[in-house]
């Protein structure tokens, strides 16, 4: 039951971010169309929905992936402001990573370090094709405004971009945060060998 449970909140919860975020999209492409559901239609509509958002999701993420603008990856090698980000949110500088951080997944036996170690994942995975699927929503309500100048839509827009990039920026910290966070564990674990 143990294992069910664990398998349940590893994959589900990384599942339903893809859902939420590719619905989003999926959601905006039918509001430009005016073609959003209704609660009259049958829940298998919903369903397909979520199918297809779950796919957006994920190709918005890899196409993000591809020109470099995210990394679903651990960052053992960040940019200045990446680092800059990491000294910010965590209060202490970065200190450059001897290893390459996925080599040291195995080493996890402590239940509570992979459970954080899995959290930081998961919250990459939320900036990753969070991020992505919302600068998309922001671009279609943008492409909304233009073709029907509105106020509303142009707030969207803003914000939308504006929320996409803050969570590609929290994406690259988390990736940062993973790598070292792999780094220390594995040398705390090598002084225990020692």
């Amino acid at each position: 039951m143990d294992m069910l449970l664990n398998a349940f909140r590893r994959f589900i919860a990384r599942d339903l971010v893809f859902i939420i975020s590719g619905g989003a999209v999926v959601g905006t492409f039918l509001y430009l169309f005016d073609r959003l559901p209704t609660s009259s239609d049958s829940w298998v509509i919903y369903a397909l929905l979520a199918g297809v958002g779950y796919f957006t999701a994920y190709a918005t993420q890899e196409v993000f992936c591809v020109f470099h603008l995210i990394t679903t990856t651990p960052v053992a090698k960040p940019s200045s402001f990446v680092q800059w980000l990491y000294e910010r949110y965590d209060r202490k500088s970065w200190q450059p990573i001897g290893l390459e951080p996925d080599e040291a997944r195995q080493r996890f036996t402590d239940e509570e370090q992979w459970a954080e170690f899995q959290r930081i994942v998961t919250l990459q995975l939320v900036g990753t094709a969070g991020g992505s699927s919302i600068i998309l929503c922001g671009l279609m309500f943008l492409l909304k405004w233009w073709l029907q100048p509105n106020l509303f839509h142009l707030t969207v827009a803003f914000a939308g971009v504006l929320l996409g990039a803050l969570l590609i920026c929290l994406s690259w910290l988390k990736g940062a945060q993973r790598a070292h966070f792999v780094a220390t564990y594995v040398k705390g674990e090598e002084k225990k060998c020692a």
